[in-house]
């Protein structure tokens, strides 16, 4: 079945004019995904300190 690109980060890495590999688009959504990580944490930490 064919897939059609999204509109979404992982589809814009995959059609991005640069070429991307396979490898370096993994990358770039890894690192989104460690980044988007802390302030989450954060955010919880403060809630669960808010309650306490």
């Amino acid at each position: 079945m064919p897939t059609h690109p999204g509109d979404d980060l992982g589809s814009h890495l995959l059609e991005h004019p640069a070429g991307l590999t396979d490898e370096e688009v993994r990358e770039h959504l890894r690192l989104v995904l460690v980044a988007a990580l802390e302030p989450t944490v954060a955010v919880a930490r403060e809630t669960a300190v808010g309650f306490a």
